[in-house]
């Protein structure tokens, strides 16, 4: 490490100017600290000017602490940056302080993050002794003749496992060949009751999303999680409940499944208000209202939160359950007001409509039924995270919460009063004993939430009286990067359109023509949401039929699944071409092409043959006087990015192939432009930076690398050989892409053309060298698009001819 911050000019000129920064960073890179070490650093408060190298290492001490507690790498930094004020300075004087830090983060992680690996892991225990203590409590109520409470408790397990199984089908549906092996093998998981701890076994082991896959493991097990506490956790909490205050004997197990049940459904929310509120990406687009947990001592915000859920799912299934047995009339008329006085709250406020876009007519009932369903799940667990305006609401969020909690003193009340005396009726003391302890609990976990453990700055946003259209148009009115205004349209138009419409029409009609000058990342995807009225009206009459066709059933299919699984985002914008299986010439090219790539680059004739015509073809005399080829030499680092003066040690990871591409990508107009583009940016590097180090480092990607990386990338994605290069049996698998292939040379030109696809990404994320990694999934994730698109676009012209 310190080798390396000599190295590099910009991390060497920084550790001149502070010379704490390499004992900094080398106690980052140990990973290693005490609790002491971590108190210690939270007490360092000194500005860049006057930090010393002993503080510096309890600062880098610290980081490990943060990455066991945080979501992601990133996630950490923000913490580790904005705790220390010397951090804070670094990271505005120095844009590669950040990045770097990420970097060392995610490597420090193995690509996951140490707090989601025991989150995931407490959550998944929890859920499967959820479903032992359930089945146990389902077989003893057989066995002492209340089968109506066991039918229930069934109903609910089947309930959860059909929809389970649902989700387990939409995330398969696209995986390809393997798609009904994996849905299987999921099904399997869902029926036996093993699906959380396999949910969490991907996020900890670092799974990553599967092409095709809806959604990543991560998003997977919350989503799961998150079902299972609406469909089964809650009802069936509340069916335990009852049950439990009408039983004659109040067994422990019974008592302890209501337990386990209540901290799993508490987890599954703490787990959900925690890990949005500090993803960096929502807090920068959502700066108002996500911040609420502070940037240290996260550990004891999350278990107060914790402690607030549990306590509130356990009171709320107390009072439904003592309102039950006491009388069933008195509880449908509290769940009929109690609703009834939500509902009116939003009219008053003209705050029904919720945020989904759906037709005007379904505004207003659609808006009912989704406060309907928010109150019910607000009710029951008490997740922080509901507050926003475009959800429950902070006022009425908070005053539920407080409602729940004096209801149980109230209930605790009429049933110790007016409950028939019956065998199994609890001793008074005992109930009041429950309910003033459970009152107690939230009530002091709440105030040291509130008090002790919120940031200031957004205490305010748990009993916010802002509405959801507020929001909206406050969101759109207060911004000015066009990226965030044009959520407004993906948003329910009734929230906003009789309030700022006309500013909105003038903007897009405004911005318009920079629009498609400039053609941002987003325009493609917004603009079938833009109202025909609010464009100019040539750019209406352009798009108008293209617009129409967007619509049809793919648009109610997307409709529907906004209001339901909320999972659009995760769905491609075309349909997968027709696959079939590859012709006999066909089959023949994939296995030479799988040949060539399984063959190693070494200095054999042939090889050095097609090493010399790159040199011959990239080296250029009037720069180099005597340019003879040469292995080793430095010019295949300083051309073409080689990592090592020897070009073979590099190139044997992708073969024979990758020589062969190589030399096809030199020749082409395009891989000569993107050549000279590289070398153009390592020379303003060194013209910036100086001679000394190596400054072409951060100034472009390593061309060489990049292209055997994506060598292998389009060899997988063609079919000639598995994702890690090994060979394939494709004579009877099926894909879209064969009908690309029909040479050697259509093979060089799909890498060529997802080396032009690099560079154009390099260049539009003005990247860096520490970019490189996340620049070439983007690239290859575009490429695999364009393909498809090529695939699909052949396939219709067949079909019109």
């Amino acid at each position: 490490l310190t080798e390396l911050m000599f190295t590099i000019n910009v991390l060497r000129a920084a550790s001149r100017k502070y010379r704490f920064l390499d004992e900094l960073f080398v106690c980052v890179v140990r990973n290693k600290t005490k609790r002491s070490a971590n108190q210690a650093a939270y007490a360092v408060t000194a500005s860049l000017s006057s930090i010393t190298s002993k503080e510096a290492s309890l600062i880098g001490k610290s980081l490990v602490g943060l990455l066991m507690s945080n979501q992601t790498g990133s996630a950490a930094v923000e913490e580790f940056i904005l705790t220390y004020p010397a951090l804070t300075e670094l990271d505005a004087e120095f844009a590669w302080f950040r990045p770097t830090l990420v970097a060392i983060a995610d490597e420090l992680m193995g690509k996951v993050a140490y707090g989601v690996k025991v989150r995931a892991a407490i959550g998944a225990t929890f859920s499967i002794m959820d479903m032992v203590s359930d089945t146990v409590i389902i077989v003893d109520y057989y066995a002492t003749g209340r089968s109506g409470y066991a039918n229930l408790m069934v109903g609910l397990v089947l309930g959860n496992i059909i929809i389970q199984i649902l989700i387990v089908y939409v995330q398969s549906r696209s995986i390809g060949n393997s798609r009904w092996r994996t849905f299987f093998f999921d099904s399997l998981a869902v029926v036996t009751f093993v699906k959380p701890g396999l949910d969490a076994w991907k996020v900890a082991s670092g799974q990553e999303q599967l092409p095709g896959a809806a959604l990543d493991p991560l998003v997977e097990m919350m989503f799961g999680k998150t079902v299972e506490m609406v469909f089964e956790g809650i009802p069936g909490m509340v069916v335990q409940c009852i049950a439990f205050v009408e039983s004659e004997e109040k067994s422990m197990m019974a008592i302890l499944s209501l337990l386990i049940s209540a901290a799993s459904t508490g987890m599954t929310s703490t787990v959900i208000t925690f890990d949005i509120d500090i993803d960096p990406t929502k807090r920068k687009n959502n700066p108002k209202w996500m911040g609420l947990i502070p940037n240290v001592n996260r550990g004891l915000a999350f278990g107060n939160l914790f402690v607030i859920t549990t306590t509130h799912i356990i009171a709320k299934g107390i009072i439904t359950a003592l309102l039950a047995v006491t009388n069933s009339a008195w509880m449908w008329l509290f769940m009929a007001c109690d609703y009834g006085l939500y509902i009116a709250y939003t009219f008053v406020r003209s705050d029904v409509s919720f945020f989904v876009p759906v037709p005007a007519k379904a505004t207003i009932p659609f808006g009912i039924a989704a406060r309907i369903i928010l109150k019910t799940v607000v009710d029951f667990t008490g997740c922080l995270f509901f507050r926003i305006p475009m959800l429950v609401g902070g006022s009425w969020f908070t005053f539920d919460l407080a409602k729940a909690q004096i209801s149980v003193l109230v209930v605790a009340y009429l049933y110790n009063e007016f409950c028939e005396d019956v065998d199994g009726k609890m001793d008074p003391n005992e109930v009041w004993g429950i309910a003033g302890g459970l009152f107690t609990l939230w009530l002091v976990a709440f105030s040291h939430f509130v008090l002790r453990v919120a940031v200031p700055e957004y205490r305010h946003t748990i009993w916010s009286t802002q509405t959801g259209w507020q929001t909206s148009c406050a969101y759109f009115l207060e911004n000015e990067d066009d990226k965030k205004r044009v959520i407004v349209f993906h948003q329910n138009r009734a929230m906003w359109e009789g309030r700022i419409g006309g500013e909105v029409k003038a903007w897009v009609r405004e911005s318009w023509d920079r629009w498609e000058r400039d053609e941002p990342e987003w325009l493609k995807k917004v603009t079938p949401t833009i109202p025909d009225e609010y464009l100019p009206a040539a750019a209406a009459a352009t798009l108008g039929g293209a617009r129409e066709r967007r619509g049809s059933a793919a648009g109610s299919v997307r409709l529907s699944l906004r209001m339901g699984l909320h999972l659009t985002k995760y769905l491609d914008d075309f349909d997968m071409p027709a696959s079939s299986l590859p012709t006999a010439s066909q089959l023949s090219l994939l296995k030479r092409l799988n040949s060539e790539l399984n063959t190693p680059c070494t200095d054999c004739q042939d090889d050095l043959l097609l090493l010399r015509q790159v040199w011959e073809t990239v080296v250029s005399p009037a720069e180099f006087p005597s340019p003879d080829f040469s292995i080793p030499s430095p010019l295949w680092s300083d051309h073409l990015g080689f990592q090592s003066p020897n070009p073979i040690s590099d190139i044997r990871g992708g073969g024979r192939l990758s020589a062969r591409c190589l030399l096809h990508f030199v020749r082409s107009d395009m891989g000569r432009s993107i050549v000279a583009k590289a070398r153009k940016r390592r020379d303003e590097a060194v013209e910036e930076l100086g001679n000394e180090g190596r400054p072409d480092s951060f100034a472009s990607y390593p061309l060489a690398p990049a292209l055997i990386n994506m060598t292998r990338f389009i060899a997988h994605i063609l079919g000639v050989a598995g994702e890690h290069g090994q060979p394939v049996d494709v004579s009877k698998k099926r894909s879209p892409f064969y009908s690309l292939l029909k040479s050697e040379r259509d093979f060089a030109v799909a890498v060529t053309g997802a080396m032009h696809v690099l560079d154009s990404e390099w260049e539009r994320c003005n990247a860096t060298y520490m970019d490189f990694p996340f620049v070439i999934e983007r690239a290859k994730n575009i490429t695999e698009t364009m393909l498809l698109q090529t695939v699909r676009e052949r396939q219709q012209r067949v079909h019109s001819n």
